[in-house]
């Protein structure tokens, strides 16, 4: 097998592949043995079919099985072999496949180059703490507490945190004709930075019952192709505002923590809650670690994408966002539809680059150890997957382990590399900071 390398563009080679005839008429012939072995045709005796009545009779599936045989199954060995991290699986071309000739095909990649990481150390990353005190342990459990709630009818004007049911209207006309015509019911809670904060402002105006009217414009970019670069009127009536209200008391809360878990004195609650705290602050860090990871790497200028990667980024990333947008019944009034598709994409696709060229020069990988240790340390049981039933739950759930142990991996080797700043945070301030921003 010979191989010649390209470079076409930027993050893109060419490997033009030559395979000896000689080979390709060797897995020929194993191919033609294997089908004859399985073959019956009346006449002939079992695995006595001459083989050119084999070739030309299962020439497709012989042909099929030659390119898996040798190309798909040599594209990862070739890719590894020249040190080429593909972005996305190859795309291959055939450019001579004749009897009597040599195989030739091209595979066009798309890859990471060598990325110099060494610019990892000029990027800020911030160890946060969270004191374990009397204050934040108050906090927490009134945190707690306060997750526990009901909603209840309010006739009050519309303010902050309030749960929100519209039930909207649209209705376009051209030329007396209607030519598009949609009503639709839709939740949220106020000052989530869910909607169009010109609606969410009209909204905080009204009360119950109330109606108004008003028009958005909707971008090029929009999932919703049917109203795309058009100025949609839509008619919204507030059919129903709630206000949150606690269930316990914080003495209810802990008398009911105390039951649930069998705690029966004070200093036992106090154990359980720091038990509890602890856990709470290193999932909170973990969050913390990587809003500030993903808003690092996309700021600094490690890595230049191309122009032509970008916007055939941009078309999948748009191509999903439709189907996810008609699949899970997306909506007009909702905020995330409305920003910068091209800089969002442009800020995940780097992230995803950067990282993914951490996990290869750096050659991070998930051992089964690794697996089995994190399985004990975290209570999972495998035996409830012995059913066939759930198998997929299984793979799904193997997938997950060895991507929070990836992740886990990548956030070490960063805290080693960037710079480090400590930082004190309280319970509410880091709330604050991870959910209301």
């Amino acid at each position: 097998m010979k191989c010649v390398i390209q470079e076409t563009k930027d993050f893109e080679k060419k490997i033009i592949v030559t395979i000896p005839i000689k080979k390709i008429q060797n897995i020929e012939k194993q191919e033609i043995i294997k089908i004859r072995k399985k073959t019956i045709i009346n006449g002939f005796r079992k695995n006595k079919i001459p083989i050119n009545i084999i070739k030309n009779k299962y020439q497709d599936i012989i042909q099929k099985n030659i390119f898996n045989n040798v190309i798909n199954n040599n594209i990862q060995y070739i890719l590894q072999k020249n040190n080429i991290n593909a972005i996305h699986p190859p795309k291959v071309n055939i450019l001579q496949y004749k009897e009597k000739s040599d195989l030739i095909y091209e595979i066009n990649v798309q890859y990471i180059p060598k990325i110099n990481l060494e610019k990892l150390k000029f990027i800020t990353i911030h160890d946060v703490c969270i004191p374990i005190n009397k204050n934040n342990i108050s906090h927490y459990i009134e945190y707690m507490r306060k997750k526990h709630k009901i909603w209840n009818v309010n006739n009050q004007k519309i303010k902050q945190n309030n749960r929100i049911t519209l039930l909207c209207k649209i209705n376009i006309t051209k030329k007396k004709k209607k030519c598009y015509e949609n009503t639709f019911e839709y939740q949220f809670i106020i000052g989530k930075n869910i909607i169009l904060e010109d609606i969410e402002k009209e909204i905080l105006k009204k009360k119950i019952h109330e109606n108004f009217c008003t028009t958005i414009h909707i971008p090029k970019k929009h999932p919703d192709c049917q109203l795309q670069l058009q100025d949609v009127p839509i008619k919204i009536y507030i059919k129903n505002v709630e206000s949150s209200q606690t269930v316990y008391s914080t003495e209810h809360f802990i008398q009911t923590i105390n039951k649930q878990n069998q705690i029966k004195s004070q200093k036992e609650f106090i154990n359980f809650i720091e038990i509890q705290f602890k856990k709470y602050i290193k999932y909170l860090k973990n969050k913390y670690l990587n809003q500030q990871i993903l808003k690092s790497l996309t700021k600094s200028n490690i890595i230049a994408i191309p122009e032509n990667i970008l916007q055939e980024k941009s078309k999948i990333f748009q191509d999903n966002m439709e189907q996810k947008y008609i699949k899970n019944q997306g909506n007009i009034l909702e905020k995330k539809y409305y920003s910068n598709i091209k800089n969002q994409e442009q800020k995940k696709f780097t992230f995803e680059l950067i990282i993914q060229a951490i996990i290869y020069q750096n050659q991070l990988q998930v051992t089964n150890n690794e697996i089995q240790k994190y399985m004990k340390d975290n209570n999972i049981n495998l035996k409830f997957f012995n059913s066939k039933n759930i198998q997929h739950k299984y793979l799904e759930l193997l997938q997950n382990i060895q991507d929070n142990i990836l992740e886990n991996k990548i956030q070490k080797y960063l805290l080693q590399v960037c710079t480090i700043q400590p930082k004190t945070f309280d319970l509410p301030e880091i709330l604050n900071y991870l959910y209301q921003k």
